[in-house]
């Protein structure tokens, strides 16, 4: 996704960048830490690819907006794979009605 941004920063800078970020957006002040992510993204993404950038003027601006777009687009692309994965599980149900995870036990 970052290349597809044109981010411009290597794997080895998001193997530091993503995890520190995520844990970032676990502190709970927003729902899901929407909001804190971005901030964080947009922080670390503008400083380290800030150096990407030579010569261009406002380059760390730049990257932060480039780093908040891409955790809004992953953020997007999970919630996408988790309702697909959602109606699947529905679908399923439906055509299996009779192996529902609760009985009904009566004392007779």
């Amino acid at each position: 996704m970052s290349e597809a941004l044109g981010v411009g920063i290597t794997l080895a800078d998001l193997f530091f960048i993503v995890p520190v970020a995520s844990v970032i957006q676990g502190i709970p002040i927003a729902p899901a830490g929407w909001g804190i992510g971005e901030a964080a993204y947009g922080a670390l993404i503008g400083k380290f690819g800030a150096s990407t950038l030579a010569g261009v003027p406002d380059a760390e601006q730049i990257m932060r907006t480039r780093g908040v777009a891409l955790s809004v687009l992953h953020r997007v692309h999970v919630a996408l794979w988790s309702l697909i994965g959602g109606l699947a599980i529905l679908i399923d149900r439906k055509t299996h009605p009779d192996e529902s995870p609760v009985t009904d036990t009566k004392d007779t």
